[in-house]
């Protein structure tokens, strides 16, 4: 009977880790760029589309690059004719559905270039990561453009 009840724990957990995984394999990175850094200045900002074909509603939490000695996820907004930007806890990725991050509203803020990369421009390709809640990531490269 313990045994029994053993292998219908493991079972549960196994099940459990593995939808956890296939949420990860649900998430669909698209038209992800850089903003070219101003010379002389360290930091800049990412734009993407995340898509997500799963069923469950997905918690970005945060984001990381090699590049960058931070990423954080901000969005700007209109208050009082003045345009603010805030540092965002985590964004939700609704199921079946697509969340884009692009200028003048949700975007990943990108600080202090590192040293090493300190001579990034049009056409690079900086990896990303972004963590889900429970541990699920997403691993991308975006491309350094020019804004028009």
């Amino acid at each position: 009977m313990i045994k029994l009840i053993f292998c219908i724990l493991l079972l549960n957990i196994s099940t459990s880790v593995a939808s956890d995984k296939n949420v990860s394999n649900s998430i669909n990175i698209q038209k992800a760029w850089v903003r070219e850094p101003i010379p002389g200045i360290k930091n800049s900002s990412a734009y993407l589309i995340i898509q997500n074909s799963s069923n469950k509603r997905l918690k970005l939490i945060s984001a990381s690059s090699p590049y960058f000695q931070s990423v954080e996820l901000h969005s700007n907004t209109h208050e009082n004719g003045v345009m603010k930007m805030r540092k965002l806890n985590y964004v939700i990725i609704l199921p079946k559905k697509s969340t884009e991050f692009k200028m003048m509203s949700n975007h990943l803020m990108l600080f202090g270039l590192k040293d090493k990369y300190k001579s990034i421009k049009s056409g690079d390709e900086i990896p990303f990561k972004l963590l889900f809640e429970k541990q699920n990531s997403v691993e991308f490269k975006a491309i350094v453009k020019r804004p028009k």
